[in-house]
């Protein structure tokens, strides 16, 4: 299936139950915001974000001095986006592509930043992955980090059961899989295709590349967001004992990992 249309499909509905904030950064469901830090100095930088969806984060980027590019997609996410943006008075540079081939939307050695949040998981398959950390690398100048966190592995790799226990398995099958991310609230629905990858695909792809590893974090949660519902509301709300993001599950299963790597 197309993932750009899935997006498209339920871009107003995500937008919705979620409610995403451009006051914090946001790199997973309860993350403190002191994880803001590795960040590190924004002020004139230039940064790209893969995976913006709405951009809210890039709008965050660009509040804080950065000079932003937000690649998405989804038409309809970069639309909302645009609306956003200009709500707060900030500008971005909006582009659509898919951040697999993302070398062609620009020339290299060009951003101090890469950022992404929850995006790069949706690489295809562990080859893609690998593909698109070397595309980074490209675009980076020297010294120029890359700072990303995804739906931790683990947690990606299981499930919560009606016994409140957390069942793994499978954790190396990379296998493509298809899923439906569901707002019964709307009526609507989308399917999306994507393969899970363990911890160490993402290290060699980074360590294959090149990039000197700065951060490998698994945050604890805090005790509730300010700036969305993603915790509190989601596909789960109806059965809370499955809700992955939930303050207890989160406690017990990480949700987030974080990984920042820098280009020597």
């Amino acid at each position: 299936m197309d993932n750009a249309k899935g997006w498209n499909t339920i871009s107003k509905s995500y937008q919705k139950r979620y409610n995403i904030q451009p006051n914090k950064y946001y790199w997973g469901p309860l993350c403190p915001k002191s994880l803001d830090k590795l960040l590190g100095n924004l002020k004139g930088k230039r940064i790209l974000e893969l995976g913006s969806g709405a951009a809210q984060n890039s709008i965050y980027l660009a509040k804080h001095g950065a000079c932003v590019t937000a690649l998405d997609v989804s038409s309809e996410q970069l639309n909302y986006g645009r609306k956003l943006a200009k709500a707060n008075n900030v500008h971005i540079e909006f582009v659509q592509g898919n951040f697999e081939s993302v070398k062609k939307y620009f020339e290299p050695n060009i951003f101090d930043k890469i950022v992404s949040s929850f995006a790069l998981q949706y690489c295809m398959t562990p080859k893609s992955l690998k593909s698109v950390i070397n595309q980074i690398f490209n675009l980076l100048k020297i010294k120029g980090e890359l700072i990303f966190s995804i739906d931790h592995p683990v947690r990606h790799h299981g499930y919560w059961d009606q016994n409140d226990n957390f069942i793994i398995d499978n954790y190396f099958d990379r296998n493509t899989k298809s899923w439906e991310y569901s707002f019964p609230e709307d009526g609507i629905s989308s399917t999306m295709t994507g393969s899970y990858k363990t911890i160490a695909d993402y290290i060699s792809s980074i360590i294959e590349t090149g990039f000197i590893l700065k951060a490998f974090i698994e945050p604890e949660p805090i005790d509730h967001e300010i700036s969305n519902n993603f915790a509190v509301k989601s596909r789960y709300i109806d059965d809370p004992k499955k809700n992955p993001f939930s303050i207890n599950h989160l406690k017990r299963i990480p949700g987030t990992l974080i990984i920042k790597v820098v280009k020597e």
